[in-house]
C-alpha cells in the first residue's frame, strides 16, 4: 500500500530511525520533487488524551449552536508554554448555525446542497449533498483521527483532471471502503466511533460523553492514566532540566550526599563560621536543585537550611524533606501542564 502524508508526499523507503521518529525517502506527488519526510510518533496515551480533547472542542462549538463544517488536521493546533496541553480548533469561516439559540429549533433536513469543507475529511452525507448537522462534524473528526494513525486515508492521492471529478472519486472510494478496513489493525473503539456517528439522525443529539468514554476506557485498559500530560510536554521538561543542570552543575541530592555536610555543620560553633557553612550548604547543594523546579525557591531553601541552625540536627527529618523535594519535582511538571 502506498502511504501519502499530508495529501501530497508519497513515502518510499525508510532511511533512518530515532527514539521517537522515522525518516523516509519520499516524493511530492504534485511536483515530482524528491524529499525526506520525518514522521514523529506519539504514545497511545497521548493519542487517546488528544482524541478526548478534540471531541471536547467540537462539543463546545456545538453547544454554542454552530457547526464547524471543515474539520481537518490543519484546523487543530496545540498551545505552547503553560498551554502546551491545550488543543485549539481554528478557522470557522465555513461555520453555520444549526439551531436557533432562543427556540432551539433545529435547521430542516435538505438535499441537493453543495459539498462544503475538505473532500478528504467530509462525511458521506456531505458527499451525498445532504445538509450537514452535528453528526457530520463528528464523522469528519473520525477521518482526522484515522489520518493521524495511518498517515493517509485510502482516498487521498487520487489523480484526476479537475476538482469535481476528484470529489466524485473520493466519494466513491470512501463509500466503498468498509469501516473495518479503514480501521484495520487499530483498536475496535475506532470502529465503534464510526458506527455511532453514522447511526445518528440528522437532528440527533450526539452522546459526546459516550465517545470520550470509549477512548478513556481504552487508555485505562492499556495501563495509562488520563492526566492530560502529552509526550511533548514531558520531553520539553526533560530538555529544559537537562540544559539547566549543565549550566548549574547541581550536586545530586540524596541522604548520602547530605549527611556529611550536616554532621560537619553540627560541630561548628555558633557565630560567623556556622552562618558561612549554612549559606554554603544552601548555595552548593539545595538552591541549584530547588530553583530548577520552583519559581519561589527561597522559602524551600530556607526551610531546609534552617535545620542547620538547630542545636540538635535531626538527620531523619532533613532526609525526609529532601525526599519530598525530589518527589515533588515530577508533580511540579504535571501541575504546571494543567494550569
Amino acid at each position: 500500500m502506498d502511504y501519502v502524508v499530508g495529501g501530497k508526499f508519497k513515502l518510499d523507503q525508510k532511511i533512518g530511525r530515532g527514539s521517537s521518529a522515522e525518516v523516509y525517502l519520499g516524493v511530492n506527488v504534485q511536483t515530482g520533487e524528491k524529499v525526506a519526510v520525518k514522521l514523529e510518533c506519539v504514545s497511545g496515551a497521548t493519542f487517546s488524551i488528544m482524541v478526548s480533547s478534540l471531541i471536547d472542542r467540537v462539543e463546545y462549538m456545538h453547544s454554542r449552536g454552530f457547526l464547524h463544517r471543515d474539520i481537518k488536521p490543519g484546523n487543530f493546533l496545540m498551545g505552547f508554554g503553560r498551554k502546551a496541553n491545550q488543543v485549539y480548533m481554528i478557522n470557522s469561516g465555513l461555520a453555520k448555525e444549526y439551531r436557533d439559540l432562543q427556540t432551539h429549533d433545529h435547521i430542516p433536513f435538505r438535499k441537493n446542497k453543495n459539498l462544503t469543507g475538505t473532500a478528504c475529511y467530509a462525511s458521506i452525507s456531505n458527499h451525498l449533498r445532504v445538509e450537514q448537522s452535528r453528526r457530520d462534524d463528528l464523522e469528519s473528526l473520525g477521518y482526522v483521527l484515522m489520518y493521524f494513525l495511518r498517515g493517509s486515508l485510502p482516498w487521498q492521492g487520487l489523480k484526476t483532471g479537475n476538482k469535481k471529478q476528484k470529489s466524485d472519486m473520493i466519494s466513491e472510494k470512501m463509500m466503498r471502503t468498509p469501516i473495518e478496513v479503514l480501521c484495520k489493525s487499530y483498536p475496535s473503539e475506532f470502529i465503534s466511533y464510526f458506527y455511532y456517528c453514522r447511526s445518528l439522525r440528522f437532528d440527533g443529539e450526539p452522546d459526546y460523553s459516550y465517545l470520550k468514554r470509549l477512548f478513556r476506557d481504552l487508555l485505562i485498559k492499556e495501563g495509562y492514566q488520563f492526566d492530560y500530560v502529552f509526550d511533548w510536554t514531558i520531553l520539553k521538561k526533560h530538555s529544559q532540566l537537562a540544559s539547566c543542570s549543565i549550566v548549574r552543575q547541581p550536586i545530586p541530592i540524596s541522604p548520602v550526599n547530605l549527611r556529611p555536610a550536616i554532621k560537619s555543620a553540627e560541630k561548628i560553633p555558633d557565630g560567623k563560621e556556622k552562618e558561612e557553612r549554612r549559606v554554603k550548604f544552601a548555595e552548593d547543594v539545595v538552591e541549584p536543585i530547588v530553583s530548577l523546579f520552583f519559581e519561589d525557591s527561597e522559602r524551600l531553601v530556607n526551610d531546609l537550611t534552617m535545620a542547620l541552625d538547630q542545636p540538635n540536627v535531626d538527620f531523619k527529618q532533613v532526609d525526609v524533606r529532601v525526599h519530598q523535594l525530589k518527589g515533588s519535582s515530577l508533580q511540579c511538571w504535571r501541575s504546571e501542564s494543567e494550569d
